[in-house]
């Protein structure tokens, strides 16, 4: 692909893998390497659109997206709080479901002594606007 239409490509693979295995696909990300049935997956799409290769940077641009609400990721620098945080398993779950990449809860160093000051993370929009409702519902 001279011109890569990540949009296009998305919507291909989504069509290729049915909802269900986009999603999971997607959630499992790319960002070390991929997991034996990715592979499997992606080696089946290749060979079906071979006009549609990727190598592993592109894909992991092209599904640098929210499984949950489809939307295009977005960067941002944190600060890092020295110490341990501790999440209810009901906010764990529902982090999980409903935003599962708002990325607004504080990055902590978990007693590492090595942390940067700042890290980049990647956020939903959408999943922070469903976090932000999640915690202004009553209890």
């Amino acid at each position: 692909m001279n011109s890569i239409d990540y949009a296009l490509f998305r919507s291909e693979f989504r069509t290729a893998l049915g909802e269900d295995g986009y999603r999971r696909f997607v959630a499992a990300g790319t960002a070390r390497r991929l997991r034996y049935w990715q592979e499997v997956e992606l080696k089946k799409f290749f060979a079906l659109h071979p006009e549609r290769q990727l190598d592993m940077t592109q894909l992991a641009d092209a599904l640098r997206v929210c499984e949950l609400h489809d939307g295009l990721l977005q960067s941002e620098v944190v600060e890092v709080i020295d110490g341990c945080i501790d999440y209810s398993q009901t906010y764990l779950d529902a982090r999980r479901g409903t935003f599962p990449h708002a990325a607004a809860d504080p990055v902590s160093t978990e007693g590492r002594m090595d942390m940067p000051t700042l890290v980049s993370v990647w956020y939903c929009a959408a999943c922070r606007a469903a976090r932000s409702a999640w915690m202004n519902e009553p209890p």
